[in-house]
């Protein structure tokens, strides 16, 4: 993939090195944020099974031949609008035992499994489905002033 050289992409910002360095909030163009989301998704874990299962619609135009893959679908319309499935399993004997509120609450019956929770809730405070994405959910609370520490 070609990358725009760094000064190309600050002056199409209306940023200086200096203010991309120092600033914590800056507006970018919602079809660059797009491209960038794409670029990020085709490096992502999909699962395509699950997608596909979760969509009916989608594994219906795949099978048609109208769109040419699940992931295709994902990575250009679906992530955005939102579309359930394709994300990494939930690992339920880790989650359960690293994040023991939520096995708690499974014996409690006040949520079905692990994967109800991180579906519902675990997502949004940036909890990781399993140990191999725990780097990657600090570092998106980060972002948002949110999280930010590796679970215990």
């Amino acid at each position: 993939m070609y990358m725009l050289p760094p000064n190309v992409l600050l002056e199409n910002l209306g940023l200086t090195p200096e203010q991309f360095r120092d600033s914590q909030h800056m507006t970018v163009p919602t079809p660059l944020l797009k491209f960038l989301l794409q670029a990020a998704l085709l490096q992502s874990d999909f699962d395509e099974k699950s997608y596909l299962e979760a969509n009916p619609d989608v594994a219906e135009a795949v099978r048609r031949g109208r769109v040419k893959s699940a992931r295709v679908h994902y990575v250009t319309t679906g992530y955005l609008e939102c579309r359930s499935g394709g994300h990494p399993a939930v690992d339920e004997g880790w989650y359960l035992s690293t994040y023991q509120d939520v096995g708690r609450a499974v014996r409690a019956k006040k949520t079905d499994s692990a994967a109800v929770h991180f579906a519902q809730t675990g997502a949004s405070e940036f909890r990781a489905p399993a140990a191999t994405y725990v780097k990657d959910a600090v570092t998106w609370g980060s972002f948002f002033g949110k999280g930010g520490e590796a679970p215990k």
